[in-house]
């Protein structure tokens, strides 16, 4: 089969989104955090807590974004627009992830519902 250079790009990009989901929401970290958590002094169950409340509230930021900035998708030439501003902002914030100083497990979370808001928003 052969793809041209549009369905290339999509490929790659849902290849690089899924790595998000892997890495950064289930495997690497959530071990990660509840280590940094620890280290600040939070029992391991507040860790626990502490992260599916960062799930929970990022995922619930989409929920209501979503609607309204899929609306503003469908004017003509935002959508492109749309998917490279998202998109930019959520390597940013994985970015920001990795470069969050270790001791700072609150703006780590706060990082982390941002990384999710934007790389959700760019289905």
């Amino acid at each position: 089969m052969k793809f041209n250079k549009q369905q290339w790009s999509w490929i790659f990009y849902d290849w690089a989104n899924s790595g998000y989901g892997i890495i950064v929401t289930t495997a690497v970290l959530p071990v990660y955090f509840k280590s940094v958590a620890q280290n600040s002094g939070v029992s391991p169950a507040n860790a626990t807590a502490y992260w599916g409340y960062a799930n929970s509230i990022g995922t619930l930021l989409v929920s209501i974004l979503a609607p309204v900035l899929g609306a503003l998708a469908d004017y003509p030439e935002t959508k492109k627009k749309m998917l490279n501003i998202f998109s930019m902002l959520g390597m940013v914030m994985t970015l920001g992830l990795g470069i969050a100083p270790p001791s700072a497990w609150n703006w780590l979370l706060i990082i982390y519902i941002l990384s999710i808001i934007f790389i959700l928003l760019n289905f």
